[in-house]
This record gives structure tokens, C-alpha cells and sequence, in this order.
């Protein structure tokens, strides 16, 4: 039998799946210690600074095993962050190069948005989030030479944000000049 705490860490792990939550709000609270009541207490405030923006990977990837497989050691290896600057709304890439060295500054780039509100552009949405278990976006995006965002989506087979989702990580990017958004549904 699974025990509170269990359901605690996992929540904390991913505060936006919606089997966990079921359960969690369907607990019997009637016969709770103290402790557990402060323990419920302290996943729920967890779990609403986080859930309107949390975006859990897919369950293929939360494996514990996964980052260790074949599959993920070749795309670790292809994975890239790019260094940038943002000043008055548009983007500066520095050194935007992949793992080949190829110059990828005009071409789509994965991004990430981290719950700290950090932004990582690159390739790879899984090694860009460096084991965040969740994230407030994902998708692909270009900067054009004049800095501004001229195309983003929702594209991101790790995380797989859904249109409601990824409207609510353009809220974290409103700073930013964006020109096209693409609603790319991929969960259809």
C-alpha cells in the first residue's frame, strides 16, 4: 500500500498529473495526525504555487531509468545550451552553435522554461531542463537577426505541453517581442 508521504514526493516531483492530484484531494482526512495534516498541508501549498504553470515530462521519461538508456546517451550527447542576452525585449544569442559546431542561430532551438522563471535556449528540452522534473515551458522557438521571437510553439516530445499550457508560458514571456505563435496541439 502506497503511503501519504509517497504520494507527497511524487506530487513534489510532479505537481501537475492528474492521477496524483485525484488522489490527492480524495484523501481521507478525517483520521490524520498533526503531522499528517501538516504534511498534506505543506504538498498543497507545493502544489498551488506550481500548478498553473507546471509541465510534467511524459511518463516514458520519468522512468528512473531513462536517462541512462541508449536513446538518451545519444541525445544527451546532441544536447546544447546557447548562451544570450536579453535587453529591451529582444534576444541576443552568443556563440549559438550545436554539438557539431554547426552555427544553429537562425534555425529552430528548443527552449525551457525552468520554475525559476529561467529561460534555457538549446537543443534537447529534456538535458535543457538539467533535471528540473517539471517546467513552466517547452517548445521551439527562432530569434531573428533583429532579436525578436519570429516564430514559437509548443513542440516538445519530453514535456508535450498541451495549448492551455503553453498559453500560460507565453504569460512568463510577455517581456520578450514575439511575432508568430504557433498553436501546434500535440496532443492530437
Amino acid at each position: 500500500m502506497i503511503t501519504h508521504q509517497e504520494i507527497y514526493d511524487y506530487l513534489k516531483l510532479y505537481p501537475a498529473c492528474g492521477l496524483s492530484l485525484g488522489v490527492f484531494r480524495n484523501m481521507d482526512k478525517t483520521a490524520f495526525t498533526e503531522k499528517e495534516h501538516a504534511d498534506w498541508n505543506e504538498c498543497n501549498k507545493f502544489i498551488q504555487k506550481h500548478k498553473r504553470y507546471a509541465i510534467c515530462p511524459n511518463p516514458f521519461a520519468r522512468h528512473p531509468l531513462y536517462s541512462i538508456g541508449i536513446r538518451a546517451t545519444v541525445a544527451y550527447e546532441q544536447s546544447c545550451g546557447i548562451n544570450y542576452e536579453i535587453e529591451n525585449g529582444r534576444i541576443s544569442l552568443i556563440n549559438a552553435r550545436d554539438y557539431r559546431g554547426h552555427d544553429i542561430s537562425e534555425g529552430l532551438l528548443d527552449y525551457v522554461i525552468t520554475p525559476d522563471h529561467d529561460l534555457r535556449l538549446g537543443q534537447k528540452h529534456y538535458w535543457l531542463s538539467e533535471g528540473h522534473t517539471f517546467v513552466y515551458g517547452a517548445g521551439r522557438l527562432m530569434v531573428s537577426r533583429e532579436g525578436v521571437i519570429s516564430y514559437i510553439d509548443n513542440h516538445s516530445g519530453h514535456f508535450q505541453p498541451s495549448t492551455e499550457a503553453f498559453t500560460r508560458s507565453l504569460e512568463l514571456l510577455s517581456h520578450l517581442q514575439i511575432q508568430h505563435i504557433n498553436y501546434m496541439n500535440i496532443d492530437t
